[in-house]
């Protein structure tokens, strides 16, 4: 028999998350407001913990197998009979379809640092940024059709410095973009990915200054403008790889590099740090 999915938070760290899910604003009239909002947020952080990814559907189921004791710590809604009542389906679609994401994020970052024991990624020197398909979002299509989202992680340590959803585009903004001899980016492929060029943008900005710090990008974003803010605007320096997404760059750079050259490992920022991860530079070998 297959056993029920269970969040793996402690008690402590869940008292944590309801505290500061406090500072989420909620946008519900006091008339028929049932559960408040720390208590369902904390139950969405647990389901998706507990590896519940679908939506409000399983969000509710996820919430209806939680125990008496479970719901009175969350502070849910107590009915006249004296139990504790779980959330349906209709409110976690009203609450998915009205969350600030932004606030909310902010909240989940200070709850992964506190968990973390408060370390955060201040002494971490590099970013790798990256746009995948959201896991759970419409199955049984190509990633391509599925939510994608870009986000931002700081390395070594690990921790989520933000999240931006990718907004799908019109096809002329993709064809401009993507063809012409002006063309900012003009890169060979479909223009699927290049839906992740401005969601990326827009993550460089919300992070802000990056000074000293190495950001590791895929070779989709191969283009001066974005590389410009990250080097003129955040202060950082960039890595990625270079492929036929850009084929006047890499007939470049495959003039610059000579065959008859023995290529060594440069150690990534991260050295000495155990368990460091991130990209490796490679350098003709002087002498």
């Amino acid at each position: 028999m297959r056993s029920s999915p269970r969040c793996e938070a402690t008690g402590p760290q869940l008292r944590k998350l309801i505290i500061l899910c406090r500072e989420v604003p909620d946008w519900r009239k006091k008339k028929g407001k049932v559960y408040p909002l720390p208590c369902l947020l904390a139950i969405m952080v647990m389901a998706t913990l507990a590896g519940i990814v679908r939506g409000q559907r399983d969000l509710a189921a996820f919430a209806a197998k939680l125990t008496q004791f479970q719901l009175r710590t969350l502070g849910s809604y107590r009915k006249r009979s004296r139990r504790w009542d779980y959330p349906k389906e209709t409110t976690f679609q009203r609450l998915l379809a009205n969350l600030d994401a932004l606030a909310f994020e902010r909240i989940l970052i200070a709850w992964e640092i506190q968990c973390a024991g408060g370390a955060g990624s201040a002494a971490d020197d590099q970013v790798a940024t990256d746009g995948k398909a959201q896991r759970g979002s419409t199955p049984h299509v190509s990633d391509e059709q599925k939510a994608q989202l870009v986000s931002a992680l700081s390395q070594p340590s690990g921790h989520v410095l933000g999240t931006v959803a990718v907004k799908k585009k019109s096809t002329e903004w993709s064809v401009a973009t993507w063809t012409g001899a002006n063309a900012t980016c003009p890169a060979r492929g479909a223009p699927g990915g290049a839906h992740q060029i401005p969601a990326s943008r827009k993550l460089l900005d919300r992070l802000g200054p990056l000074d000293g710090k190495l950001v590791m990008l895929d070779a989709l974003h191969s283009c001066q403008q974005t590389l410009r803010q990250i080097h003129q605007e955040n202060g950082a320096d960039y890595l990625m790889p270079v492929n036929g997404t850009h084929p006047e760059l890499e007939a470049r750079v495959a003039a610059c590099l000579q065959p008859d050259r023995q290529l060594v490992v440069i150690p990534p920022l991260g050295r000495g740090v155990a368990g460091a991860s991130g990209g490796v530079r490679y350098r003709g070998k002087r002498g």
